[in-house]
């Protein structure tokens, strides 16, 4: 089998490993598993009359606060039915052995010269980067111990993607059609949660799908990315239209604010790029203004009249950079805490171990990485997230075939640590391998 064609099994595994990696929640969401949690939910807080249908009046939607009965001890407190306390674990490591196999894959290819390594000259942009992840990897190690180190670089392995996946790029349109069959997928099981997910689609707030993708915001931001990613590597034609379809349905279900702006400047860049000259500028000065006018009525489009709370409120991702800020050293400014210092991760490490896990904030105080800047500050510092962010910039100037996709990439970063965000995160050490092949290709013809 040629190697391009080998791309077609990556891609089968990343449609398993992105079903597997939220399954959990997903299977109790819909009461398929822990249905007794489930029956009690329905039966606490939801009228359920003999006829089966279940009324919203007495539906709580999402993180659903004490009522004054359940306040003074009429009944229990209210179940985080979302909440998995580790059944099914072992389905999240299906990311971890699709990493692991594409790696084993690519070296065996390169052992028995089926395919070869980019020149160390053409693969230099991701090294500032791998050499900031290396400090980061040094100080984690002599701060919290190998363990801690080691699971830290759980969120840089798109870096081992890039450098030795350059075999794959000649199967990206094969591999971008597994990418649309995901978001198709998604689909379906986002319809049967609308059914029958906790809370129910009559609850007065409305309700957020998360489908396999674990949250809502996170099922609405990898939606777009997926559909960059096909966009990218495939033609503008009916089947890119059924994608877009499913991109939307998928994103208003989740009422993923970062989906919805990624959405639209996703449209806007492939729009514009078939344009030229003078109706190019005003294209591009009205996508501006539709843009600001778009974020503006964020709250009224999502129904979420709270939506920029998760950026500026106390707690948010703005006051949480800063805190990080405030907590951090000279030297930890510019080099970090030290490789997965406040990453999910570590935090799922200190709920199934005794090992000794940092508190960023205090012992007192939650920490939520919610962006890549902050997330790569915690980490790596200032040093951390220049690196990151020339990476990404050089990337999107000098392959205008994967421009689409580094667009949304940047923008879902600012919401969300896309290091730590699977798929995204291989999605995105993959595109990188390409810009770094198609920029070795052109040099080698020049």
């Amino acid at each position: 089998m040629k190697p391009a064609y080998l791309i077609i099994l990556v891609g089968i595994g990343l449609i398993l490993a992105s079903l597997g990696n939220g399954a959990a929640g997903y299977l109790k969401r819909i009461g398929l598993l822990d249905r007794p949690i489930y029956d009690d939910y329905l039966a606490t807080y939801c009228q359920v009359p003999h006829d089966g249908f279940v009324s919203s009046e007495r539906c709580m939607c999402m993180r659903e606060p004490l009522d004054e009965a359940a306040a003074v001890g009429e009944r229990p407190e209210p179940k985080y039915i979302y909440q998995n306390f580790g059944h099914l674990r072992w389905l999240k490591l299906g990311k971890d052995a699709l990493f692991g196999g594409f790696l084993l894959l690519s070296l065996f290819l390169i052992g028995t010269r089926r395919a070869r390594m980019t020149s160390p000259a053409d693969s230099w942009p991701p090294w500032l980067l791998i050499v900031s992840v290396a400090i980061g990897f040094v100080t984690s190690l002599a701060l919290w111990g190998g363990s801690f180190a080691l699971i830290g670089l759980r969120s840089f392995e798109f870096l081992a993607v890039v450098l030795l996946g350059g075999w794959a790029v000649g199967g990206m349109p094969y591999f971008a059609r597994c990418v649309g069959w995901l978001l198709i997928l998604q689909v379906l099981l986002v319809a049967v949660e609308l059914l029958l997910g906790i809370p129910l689609s009559t609850c007065p707030h409305w309700f957020r799908a998360a489908g396999t993708m674990v949250l809502p915001n996170s099922l609405g931001a990898i939606a777009v990315v997926a559909l960059a990613f096909y966009a990218s590597f495939t033609p503008i034609n009916a089947r890119f239209f059924i994608l877009l379809l499913a991109t939307m349905l998928l994103f208003i279900a989740s009422g993923s604010g970062t989906g919805l702006v990624a959405l639209f400047a996703l449209l806007a860049i492939l729009t514009l790029r078939r344009m030229t000259g003078t109706r190019k500028r005003v294209a591009v000065m009205a996508s501006a203004l539709l843009g600001v006018l778009m974020v503006l009525q964020l709250p009224a489009i999502t129904h979420r009249p709270d939506i920029y709370d998760s950026l500026f409120a106390k707690g948010g991702r703005v006051d949480t950079f800063n805190k990080v800020l405030r907590v951090s050293s000279a030297t930890d400014m510019l080099i970090g805490h030290g490789l997965g210092y406040g990453t999910n991760t570590a935090s799922n490490l200190a709920a199934i171990s005794t090992t000794p896990v940092p508190a960023v904030l205090g012992a007192n105080e939650r920490y939520f990485p919610d962006s890549t800047i902050t997330g790569l500050l915690t980490q790596l510092g200032i040093m951390g997230i220049a690196a990151f962010y020339w990476l990404l910039g050089w990337a999107f100037w000098r392959d205008s075939v994967a421009r689409p996709a580094y667009l949304v990439i940047a923008l879902v970063s600012l919401t969300m640590n896309v290091t730590e965000l699977f798929p995204v995160n291989f999605l995105f050490g993959l595109l990188l391998a390409h810009t770094i092949t198609v920029v070795s290709a052109t040099r080698s013809r020049t």
